[in-house]
């Protein structure tokens, strides 16, 4: 039997455990989950319960002889390596939502990422067959084998994309600096590297727990930042990134005033709650358009929406209002409500170094009005 201090290990995971616990309750306290990121969130806590609990269960009874013992030790452990895994690959999506905010992006990285752990869940089910990642001999005693370096691996990839992609959104300044992976990684690998060269020191699962705690507090102020009705980013975001453009921007960046036509027809004919289904439809629409890294969306009031591109040429701004068009057309051509959409945009460059915040805005919401007007006239209003 492997030599374990079982106390130390009630210690480790019981704390991992309550901190944990606290927080998912906390969440279920004060959070409404609509939106994906307190859904991955919640995840991440709950398959972290999970493990933590499940390693303890193991080795409480690894080389205790019972009924059914060496079956139940097999399904603890491979709960406790798939969820290793499955927290990284959480993890990842967590990161992916909460730094662009773009349900479509996050769809592609759920099925793209959940290969591997796909993959992998397979090889971990192995083991109820045969030994690839530990073996549990006749006596109940427990011994990680070489294979089981395959979920460090995937863990160390899971991280290092979410390394990336904190850079490569660091880089693009149509974002805000939200979520960093640094806060998270640092307290896991410390664990992990000690729980793997020491095994029996269990680290890896308390760890992860004062991971998510740092995650937790760091990225609460987010949700100031995203507009309830539409999930958009808010007012509040856009202030800030225009704060940020005003401090040195060398690419060129394009902004798009759109405004619904005929919002107050919608609300007086069909009523306020079709209004708020217009704007998440609008928002959906755009969320569809708008889907790299370089053109950001934003609720900006009421039936207003703002758009940020970053563009080298005028004729990438021309193809993403073409774009918008043709979503629009294809939304109104569905039927999916009693009203049809329409929208009014108006855009210009903004230069910094040449136009304060204010006049850029302006400017934007000028041409929108001379677009809505020319529309006004073309349907006789």
């Amino acid at each position: 039997m492997n030599s374990i201090n079982l106390p130390e290990v009630f210690v480790a995971n019981g704390t991992c455990v309550i901190l944990l616990v606290g927080l998912l309750i906390n969440q279920k306290v004060h959070m409404n989950f609509k939106y994906p990121w307190e859904k991955l969130f919640s995840l991440l806590l709950t398959v972290a319960i999970i493990g933590s609990t499940v390693e303890l269960l193991s080795t409480v009874l690894d080389g205790k002889m019972m009924p059914f013992g060496r079956t139940i030790l097999i399904f603890l452990n491979v709960l406790c390596f798939l969820s290793t895994v499955l927290e990284g690959y959480l993890w990842c999506l967590y990161v992916e939502s909460r730094t662009y905010n773009h349900p479509i992006r996050l769809r592609r990285a759920a099925i793209i990422l959940g290969i591997p752990t796909a993959i992998y869940s397979v090889i971990c089910l192995a083991n109820f067959a045969t030994g690839v990642f530990f073996t549990i001999s006749e006596d109940n005693v427990y011994q990680r084998e070489f294979f089981s370096i395959i979920s460090y691996i995937l863990l160390i990839i899971y991280y290092s994309y979410s390394v990336l992609l904190n850079n490569r959104f660091n880089k693009s300044r149509l974002y805000l600096k939200t979520v960093s992976s640094f806060y998270f990684l640092w307290p896991w690998i410390i664990g992990t590297l000690v729980q793997f060269k020491f095994y029996g020191l269990t680290m890896g699962w308390l760890m992860t727990a004062v991971s998510l705690v740092f995650v937790n507090q760091q990225t609460q102020y987010l949700d100031y930042y995203t507009d309830v009705l539409s999930g958009l980013y808010n007012r509040r975001y856009l202030d800030d990134i225009l704060r940020q453009l005003q401090q040195g921007e060398k690419g060129r960046i394009f902004g798009v005033m759109l405004d619904v036509n005929g919002f107050k027809k919608i609300n007086d004919m069909h009523g306020h709650a079709a209004g708020d289904r217009a704007i998440q439809h609008i928002a959906s629409i755009l969320l569809r358009t708008v889907n790299n890294n370089h053109t950001l969306a934003i609720r900006y009031a009421g039936d207003e929406f703002i758009l940020l591109l970053r563009a080298d040429h005028e004729e990438e701004l021309q193809k993403l209002l073409g774009d918008l068009q043709s979503e629009l057309t294809a939304w109104n051509n569905k039927d999916v409500e009693e009203f049809s959409l329409s929208i009014a945009t108006g855009y210009c460059e903004y230069i910094p170094s040449d136009m304060t915040v204010e006049e850029f805005l302006q400017t934007m919401d000028h041409n929108m009005y001379q677009n809505k007007k020319a529309y006004y006239e073309s349907v006789g209003v």
